[in-house]
C-alpha cells in the first residue's frame, strides 16, 4: 500500500471538501481514472493512516476477483495522504443527497454489492498475531460517551445528558457495552459510509474506499453503521422532499440486509442509533456549533431511543 511515486503531476482538482477531523480532494489523473486523497483535518484528535497493514490486505482479498460484491479499494500512502483509486468521482451520499428517491433504482444493488462485501470481510479469519484493533470511530464514540473529551464533544457530553436523561443515556451505553463484548471479533471495515462508496460512471460496480478505519469487532458495527446513515438519509430527504413517498428508503434498507445476508438484531439496531450520536459528536466537534441543530439532532436521538425501546419490548 506504500506509494514510492510521486503523484501524477498534471492532475486535476474535482471536488475538495472536508472537516477538522478528515479531508478529502478527488482528482482526475491523466487516465481518466480518480484519485480520492485523504489528510487529516486541523482539529483532528487521533491518529492517521492504516492501522495495519496485515488487516487491510485481508480484507481487500475478501473482495477481490468478485463481481457481485463491492470492490475494497485500498489506499496507497504518500506524504501523508491516503490515495484511494477509483473509475468514480461521486460517492453514493453524493447521489442520494442530490438526487433524492429518484436515485434508489440504481442505487440498490450497489447497496447490496455493498452488504455482501462487509460479509464477506466479517467471514474472513482474524490474522494471527493482530493485537486487539478498536475501529477508530468506535474509540471515539466510547470516549464520547466516557466523558473523556475535550472542547466541544464535553459541552455537548454534557448537553445531551442532561436533556435526554438518564434512562436514555443507559440505553446508550448499554448498547455501546454490547459493542465492546465481542473479542476479538470479526475484520471490520470500521466506517462503511456511504460518502466512501464510489460507484463506476455506468453504476454497473462500485468501490469502498477501505484502510482508514478497520478493527476487530463486533459485525453489528458495521452494519448498524449503514442502517444509521440510511436513517439519517431518509429524515434529510424526508424534509427536502416533504411530499415524496419516504417507504421507497425501506427498499436501500432490504437491499443492502439482502446483501448482508443476515437480520438486524437488537445490537444492531442500537448501532444505527449510536452512528446517528457519532455523527453529532462530529460535527460539533470537527465543523461547528450550531444551536438549532443540536438541539434538533438530540430530539431525533430521543425519538430514536424511545423507537427502539418499544421494539425491544413488544412482543413477539
Amino acid at each position: 500500500m506504500t506509494d514510492t511515486q510521486p503523484p501524477h503531476r498534471t492532475e486535476t482538482v474535482i471536488d475538495s471538501y472536508g472537516t477538522g477531523h478528515v479531508h478529502t480532494r478527488i482528482l482526475l489523473r491523466p487516465d481518466g481514472r480518480y484519485d480520492w486523497v485523504r489528510t487529516p483535518g486541523a482539529a483532528r484528535t487521533q491518529p492517521f493512516g492504516v492501522p495495519s497493514t496485515t488487516l487491510v490486505e485481508t480484507l481487500a482479498a475478501t473482495t477481490a476477483d468478485r463481481p457481485d460484491t463491492a470492490l475494497c479499494v485500498v489506499p496507497r500512502t504518500h506524504g501523508g495522504a491516503l490515495r484511494y483509486a477509483t473509475s468514480g468521482h461521486r460517492s453514493i451520499a453524493w447521489t442520494l443527497l442530490r438526487e433524492g428517491p429518484a436515485a434508489h433504482a440504481t442505487v440498490r444493488n450497489l447497496l447490496r454489492a455493498q452488504g455482501a462485501a462487509l460479509s464477506r470481510m466479517h467471514a474472513a479469519p482474524v490474522p494471527a498475531g493482530l493485537p486487539t484493533l478498536v475501529p477508530s470511530p468506535l474509540r471515539r464514540l466510547l470516549a464520547w460517551l466516557e466523558g473523556t473529551v475535550d472542547g466541544p464533544a464535553d459541552r455537548l457530553h454534557t448537553l445531551v445528558r442532561r436533556v435526554i436523561g438518564p434512562a436514555r443515556w443507559h440505553r446508550l451505553r448499554s448498547w455501546a457495552d454490547r459493542l465492546t463484548e465481542a473479542s476479538p471479533g470479526v475484520p471490520l471495515h470500521g466506517g462503511p459510509s456511504l460518502g466512501l462508496l464510489v460507484p463506476a460512471p455506468h453504476h454497473d460496480s462500485v468501490a469502498m474506499l477501505t484502510g482508514e478505519d478497520a478493527g476487530l469487532g463486533p459485525w453489528q458495527w458495521d452494519a448498524g453503521w449503514v442502517l444509521g446513515e440510511l436513517a439519517e438519509f431518509r429524515d434529510v430527504s424526508g424534509r427536502s422532499h416533504p411530499t415524496g413517498d419516504g417507504s421507497v428508503w425501506d427498499g436501500l434498507e432490504t437491499a443492502f440486509l439482502d446483501g448482508l445476508q443476515r437480520a438486524p438484531d437488537e445490537t444492531t439496531r442500537g448501532t444505527a442509533v449510536l452512528r446517528r450520536a457519532l455523527h453529532l459528536h462530529d460535527y460539533c466537534a470537527f465543523v461547528r456549533w450550531n444551536e438549532q441543530e443540536v438541539r434538533a439532532c438530540i430530539a431525533d436521538l430521543i425519538r430514536l431511543i424511545d423507537s427502539r425501546q418499544r421494539q425491544e419490548t413488544t412482543p413477539r
